[in-house]
């Protein structure tokens, strides 16, 4: 009898240790992405485009009586290989769900950083199952690249005290948003060219402008490079003096710009701009002017300015743009003659005799053909009185001064055709003063003298 009692006892103490009451405790959180695995992946797709919903169910499933809540936990934003972070707020979650719980995201809510509660159970803790939708609305000027973050859920019982252990688990977030880099350079008529128009006695300066429009999301910065490379060279070989052809950068750059107003056009590669941190979308305009020397030969010039941008964005091609470059200088060559007294040369009244009167005539010579010239002097009759009387050679003379130089010797005015000036073997434009000096004897004739006084221009 002894020895049943005891393999009895025996037993029941081995079914007390194998199978105490905790051990059937069914506590365990699951979070499934609709699409399957153990991420959500947004599509690819452009900055400010539309995403489509990512759908992911949480569950919990339990058999105790214990009220629980769910956390969810953000220790990063949304980054890309760059650094480029997604701004707050647009990463956003709701839910359409009714669950037996109290469930704090059915509006829509951002997704933060931090922690934060987003469903607290029934006072019962029954098992329970919602489902939380994401998007992300993309800025129209997000940078390209993978950005990905991670959520971590967990679920606890409220009361740490109820004797339940944590179940955690996270969750991977990708979206890869496409990047995007474009250069386009047009002038004001929407050409690929500086074309800078026609140089001519009335319009002495060339002007035209660029617009620079980028379009990028590279996430990383980006350099635009500017050189001439082809001087302008007319048909017959003259070419225009460095820093003739200059340029302004203008309108409101997000970056920055390396020149400032009236810039010489570098002949050698030279920076330009430099984009924001994040290489982002910019417009530009470049005001280009040529204000030719007025000895530069008439002609067609034609050259090269060429753009290259760089980066170390591998969606930044390397590419070097080039627009032709074209202004043509207007054949000049004219006499301008300008009097410092009135429209004509008058000598006006001469009261006593002896009197001496001075006039100057200015002239102007504008030529850009590269020859020689003379100027020349045409008096077709002599300086003759109404009744016939002449004034004597002596008494009409002129000299000749340049505006930085030393007079002439002073001459008589002949009748006929005579040469005043001649220029340099260059055709070097002048300005010339033609000093008058008429002088009336004693026994001049009382009344008008009068002729007439041409000048010409010639080549040599």
């Amino acid at each position: 009898m002894m020895k049943r009692s005891m393999w009895a006892l025996f037993f029941t103490l081995l079914l007390v240790v194998a199978c105490p009451t905790d051990a059937l405790a069914v506590f365990q959180l699951s979070v499934s992405p609709r699409r399957g695995g153990q991420s959500v992946r947004f599509e690819s797709a452009q900055p400010g485009a539309a995403l489509r919903n990512e759908e992911v169910s949480i569950a919990v499933t339990t058999d105790r009586a214990v009220q629980y809540r769910i956390l969810q936990n953000v220790y990063q934003p949304l980054t890309n290989e760059f650094g480029n972070t997604i701004p707050p707020g647009a990463f956003f979650m709701f839910s359409p769900s009714n669950p037996l719980g109290t469930l704090r995201t059915q509006l829509e809510t951002p997704v933060s950083m931090g922690q934060a509660q987003i469903y607290t159970s029934n006072s019962g803790g029954d098992s329970d199952e919602f489902f939380l939708v994401f998007n992300i609305r993309l800025p129209e000027d997000q940078a390209g690249g993978v950005y990905r973050t991670q959520l971590t859920y967990t679920a606890e019982p409220v009361n740490a005290q109820a004797g339940l252990s944590p179940s955690t688990t996270t969750l991977e977030v990708r979206v890869e948003i496409n990047p995007k880099f474009r250069f386009e350079i047009k002038s004001e008529k929407g050409v690929k060219a500086l074309d800078l128009g026609k140089i001519s006695r009335t319009r002495v300066t060339a002007d035209q402008t660029l617009t620079l429009d980028i379009t990028s999301n590279v996430g990383t910065t980006y350099r635009i490079f500017q050189q001439l490379t082809e001087p302008l060279v007319s048909v017959e070989g003259e070419t225009l003096d460095e820093g003739t052809l200059t340029f302004s950068p203008g309108g409101n750059a997000q970056g920055s710009l390396s020149a400032g107003a009236n810039t010489p056009i570098p002949v050698s590669q030279s920076l330009l701009y430099t984009s924001s941190e994040w290489g982002a979308s910019d417009r530009l305009s470049l005001g280009f002017e040529l204000v030719p020397d007025k000895t530069q030969k008439a002609g067609l010039y034609r050259g090269n300015l060429s753009f290259r941008v760089e980066s170390n964005s591998p969606f930044v091609s390397q590419e070097v743009i080039n627009l032709p470059v074209t202004v043509e200088i207007e054949s000049i060559f004219s006499l301008d003659v300008a009097f410092d007294q009135g429209k004509d040369l008058n000598f006006g009244l001469f009261k006593t005799g002896e009197e001496k009167q001075e006039r100057r005539v200015i002239l102007k010579v504008r030529s850009n053909l590269g020859e020689p010239y003379q100027v020349s002097q045409v008096v077709p009759r002599k300086m003759t009185h109404s009744e016939g009387a002449v004034v004597a050679k002596e008494n009409f003379q002129y000299f000749t001064s340049k505006i930085d130089g030393s007079p002439s010797a002073i001459r008589p005015v002949e009748e006929g055709e005579t040469v005043i000036y001649s220029s340099d073997k260059k055709g070097t434009p002048e300005e010339l003063i033609v000093n008058y000096i008429l002088t009336m004897p004693r026994d001049a004739k009382a009344g008008s003298y009068s002729s007439e006084l041409k000048y010409s221009i010639t080549t040599l």
